[in-house]
């Protein structure tokens, strides 16, 4: 593609990827240090369907808690592929499959834009979208591969390749279901615009993949949907959460944005300042007309209204993952905006200018990875590995231990079935958790173990204090440190709930 292209712009092209390269390979080595909890109850399905255990968290247990079968199948094939090599596990594939998609987010991002020549917005772009404090948080998790096919499905839009980008959507889908913003968006946008339904056979690839997991899911899982989502509404609905618009709770209190909320705060100055050049320069940019741009800010509108409106979701760090696309866009606007007033003016020249801006953006998004590289390993999941090793060689064979974080329990935890006190894999719990219920797994499973907190930090772990737990289990071990601790608690020999 870039042989058609001004040799400025082949330029450019190969300095955006030099830079987002550097970046990416620096965000994969320092956010290895990101170990998040639920990342590995992806790990866990696809270790056990690796192994030839099935589809399932809990050997024997048809249960689906993965929001993405594109996600965890992608990591059972890559380990089969791959595991003979010693240095290869799981966490190491997924954090690979994330550094893999975000390079391709970046260079669609560019191709999107490419029409806009004698602008620096396209190769800006993803380097503001590397640089944003709310893309750590996906670290692991599925958020990098949806959004990255997320944008393959724009960028084939906007070049009229409409059967392609059906099937980039659908597998957008496929990796995170909250997609189907993107593919409803598309499909409203062309109807508007052409004014007609796309063809059949477009339709049909957007269908195929998705009924395929759908008709497998209803007879493996019996269901269509995963376990998760009815379960973590269900924690909002039982006040985990707080009260109110959790979701926009989550933005404002600076809880999600990695770094902090004085980054936050910059962030939205810096959407506050693209709104502002939008709303002054609507007119004269050619670039608030391509649709790219309006769709990538359209989309990000609805995400944010969905989750934040229609299912107040719970504010889990990664779920706002995928607003650093929308976030990224107006800040890149500003960063254009600069770029356009000193080169106009001539306060530097553009031999300078350019390799200024690019070194400048470079930096920026080099800081969260440099300084994360520095920071010791997660502790919650140095914690849980410790306690899943530690029950391994304490525990008899067949022992169950329930917990409010599985993903690392299971992943390491060998001699038994895990079970999620909050539902994620049990949803036979999420009823109870509506109602206020948070013991239900006592009566129901009778597990021989616990792992809580140390010392207990969530609502549902409070029953520690109550007669009638202290009569059936006692605290065994405490493991940690006094960063970050847990307490494995153990059945009485002689409990009366047996």
């Amino acid at each position: 593609m870039t042989d058609v292209l001004p040799e400025h712009q082949r330029f450019l092209i190969r300095s955006t990827f030099f830079g987002v390269l550097i970046v990416v390979l620096l965000m994969l080595y320092g956010y290895w240090n990101i170990q998040q909890d639920d990342s590995y109850i992806f790990y866990s399905y696809a270790q056990n369907l690796a192994n030839g255990q099935g589809y399932v968290f809990n050997p024997g247990e048809n249960v689906n808690a993965t929001t993405s079968p594109l996600y965890t199948l992608l990591l059972a094939l890559l380990y089969l592929v791959f595991r003979w090599l010693p240095f290869v596990t799981i966490p190491l594939l997924g954090h690979i499959i994330g550094a893999v998609s975000l390079l391709l987010l970046c260079r669609f991002l560019t191709e999107s834009f490419l029409t806009e020549r004698g602008t620096l917005f396209p190769f800006v772009l993803p380097l503001v979208v590397l640089a944003s404090p709310l893309l750590p948080r996906g670290t692991g998790m599925e958020a990098f591969l949806a959004m990255m096919l997320a944008v393959m499905c724009l960028r084939y839009y906007v070049r009229g390749r409409l059967l392609a980008a059906s099937v980039a959507s659908s597998f957008a889908v496929l990796a995170r279901p909250d997609m189907l913003l993107m593919a409803g968006l598309l499909l409203i946008y062309e109807s508007i615009l052409n004014r007609r339904l796309p063809r059949a056979r477009i339709v049909v690839a957007f269908l195929v993949p998705i009924l395929s997991w759908t008709v497998f899911s209803i007879s493996y899982f019996g269901s269509p949907l995963p376990s998760t989502l009815s379960a973590k509404l269900a924690q909002v609905d039982a006040g985990f959460w707080g009260s109110g618009l959790v979701f926009f709770k989550g933005i404002v209190t600076g809880y999600v944005w990695y770094g902090g909320p004085l980054l936050g705060a910059a962030a939205a100055v810096g959407v506050l300042l693209g709104l502002i050049v939008w709303w002054a320069r609507h007119k004269q940019w050619t670039l608030f007309r391509n649709p790219a741009f309006h769709l990538l800010l359209l989309w990000t509108l609805l995400y944010l209204l969905f989750y934040g409106l229609i299912l107040n979701a719970p504010a889990y760090s990664w779920y706002y993952t995928p607003l650093s696309l929308g976030t990224g866009l107006l800040i890149a606007v500003v960063v254009e905006a600069f770029y356009r007033f000193l080169s106009i003016r001539n306060v530097i020249p553009n031999r300078l200018l350019i390799p200024m801006t690019f070194t400048v953006l470079i930096t920026v998004a080099l800081v969260l990875p440099v300084l994360t590289a520095f920071l010791p390993m997660d502790r919650k999941y140095e914690t849980y590995k410790l306690a899943a090793e530690w029950l391994n060689q304490n525990v008899e064979q067949g022992s169950s231990v329930a917990a409010s974080d599985i993903g690392v329990l299971r992943f390491y935890y060998r001699k038994g079935p895990v079970i999620c006190v909050v539902g994620l894999v049990n949803p036979e719990g999420i009823e109870h958790l509506r109602n206020g219920n948070f013991y239900w797994y006592i009566d129901r499973y009778h597990p021989d173990y616990l792992k809580f907190n140390h010392p207990p930090r969530y609502e549902n772990e409070a029953l520690v204090e109550l007669d009638w737990f202290q009569n059936e289990y006692s605290l065994w071990k405490v493991l940690g440190s006094r960063w970050k601790a847990v307490g494995i608690y153990r059945r009485n020999p002689d409990s009366r709930r047996q």
